[in-house]
């Protein structure tokens, strides 16, 4: 059974138009009773709406750290199913916006969204979110062609602004 599909949490990713593969996302808790519950995200390749072969950890939020998501073969040894980044001190805040940078293997791999599993303390699955890509702004350009990408940020962090 698919855990559940959590609700204020943001996530989004941009891919690099100098990289192809590497990708930005970012995680944003927008309501208090998810404050401080995620500490760990983890990225199956096969769960991904093209698998991937593999990954490249490149950045992470301070006090955040890569690791491997291994699964034992019915032979006996391990395999690399997947990447995740834990974190024993820093979990995630309403309100404040955190980025993992990854190298996506195939490059070309890269869907529109990216299934997430995010976990407790205690490392169990609480639920998933997908991350939806997020055309870059065209260098050069000040203001964007659309209006409903100036308008999306905006909303999507309205929840974390001061009300009054």
């Amino acid at each position: 059974m698919e855990p559940p599909v959590l609700t204020g949490i943001s996530a989004k990713f941009t891919e690099s138009a100098d990289n192809p593969g590497q990708i930005a996302i970012e995680l944003h808790i927008l309501l208090e009773s998810d404050d401080a519950v995620v500490y760990d995200m983890e990225i199956y390749f096969n769960k991904q709406e093209k698998p991937w072969q593999a990954v490249e950890p490149i950045q992470a939020p301070p006090g955040w750290n890569p690791g491997a998501l291994e699964e034992t073969a019915p032979t006996g040894g391990t395999r690399i199913v997947g990447i995740r980044y834990v974190t024993e001190q820093n979990p995630l805040r309403t309100c404040q916006p955190v980025q993992f940078v990854i190298q996506v293997i195939p490059p070309d791999a890269l869907g529109n969204f990216i299934t997430i599993y995010l976990t407790d303390k205690d490392h169990k699955v609480i639920g998933q979110v997908a991350a939806q890509r997020v055309a870059a702004e065209p260098k050069g350009v000040g203001g964007s062609r659309n209006g409903l990408i100036r308008w999306l940020p905006g909303a999507l962090a309205a929840p974390c602004q001061p009300t009054g």
